[in-house]
This record gives C-alpha cells, sequence and structure tokens, in this order.
C-alpha cells in the first residue's frame, strides 16, 4: 500500500511542468560580474568576539527568561481542576 502511494505521488509531481528561470535573469543581471569574494580570516575574528553575559545588561534578560523558564516548567492544571477532570463527567444529568 505505501508502494502504491509513492508510486503515486512521483507520477502525479512529474506530471507538473517545471519553470524557465533563464527567461526570468534580466541582461543587465547576465553582463554584471561575479561578486568580490570577502576574505575569512577578518570574519572569523570578528565572531570570536563576544560579550559576557554580564555586559551592557545582559544579566537582567537571563534572569528574566529563567523565571519565563521555570513558569513554563509549572503544571498546566492546577489540583482542583485536574481532580475534577479525573472525575469525569455525570452522564445523569445530560439526560
Amino acid at each position: 500500500m505505501r508502494l502504491t502511494r509513492m508510486i503515486f505521488v512521483v507520477a502525479l509531481s512529474a506530471c507538473g511542468s517545471f519553470p524557465v528561470l533563464d527567461e526570468n535573469i534580466s541582461d543587465s543581471a547576465r553582463k554584471a560580474p561575479y561578486p568580490a569574494l570577502t576574505p575569512v580570516g577578518p570574519l572569523l575574528a570578528k565572531s570570536s568576539q563576544t560579550t559576557s553575559l554580564d555586559d551592557e545588561g545582559f544579566g537582567p534578560r537571563v534572569a528574566d527568561l529563567n523565571a519565563r523558564a521555570d513558569a513554563l516548567r509549572d503544571p498546566v492544571i492546577d489540583g482542583n481542576t485536574r481532580s475534577t477532570l479525573q472525575a469525569g463527567i455525570d452522564s445523569t444529568a445530560l439526560q
């Protein structure tokens, strides 16, 4: 059954036509020079210059995010609601 579905999907996708991308490129884009390559060394040097979490007020932000994470760890349903749900519905009241 899976093989039949896979064959159907592949056959169905083969019916589509691919867009002609070469016609969408303008003449000015075709004649444009290749972009200049950037050396990797300066980029890597910049990325190694990180700030510590205590700099520039990151401390309060980290504390706020930790507080939000702790709140998400709490139970979603409080104890009273959980006991009501576990007790179920009295179907005699519905008749």
